[in-house]
C-alpha cells in the first residue's frame, strides 16, 4: 500500500460493508458501499445500473477493497447415491 499524501486520503484501504446502499438524491441515484458518503465509496447515475457501475470505477480508482463481515459460508458435499 502507498503512502497517504493528503490527511484524509482514504485511497488503498479495506472498507467493511455487508450490503450496497441505493437511495435518491434529486434526479440521481446514489450507491454508497460504507457508512456514508465521507468514510465510504459512491456511485452516481440516472438509474441503478449506472450508480452501480460508478461505484465500481470508483472502487477501483480509489483502490479499495470490500470486506464482507457478516457472510455466510457454504460447504457443498457430494451425496452418495
Amino acid at each position: 500500500m502507498g503512502d497517504i499524501v493528503n490527511p484524509g486520503d482514504l485511497h488503498g484501504r479495506v472498507l467493511q460493508a455487508n450490503e450496497i446502499q441505493l437511495f435518491r438524491d434529486g434526479n440521481q441515484i446514489g450507491a454508497l458501499a460504507g457508512p456514508n458518503l465521507v468514510e465510504g465509496v459512491s456511485g452516481w447515475g440516472d438509474s441503478v445500473h449506472e450508480a452501480l457501475r460508478d461505484l465500481a470505477d470508483n472502487l477501483a480508482k480509489e483502490a479499495v477493497w470490500i470486506e464482507v463481515t457478516d457472510r455466510t459460508e457454504w460447504h457443498i458435499e457430494e451425496l452418495p447415491d
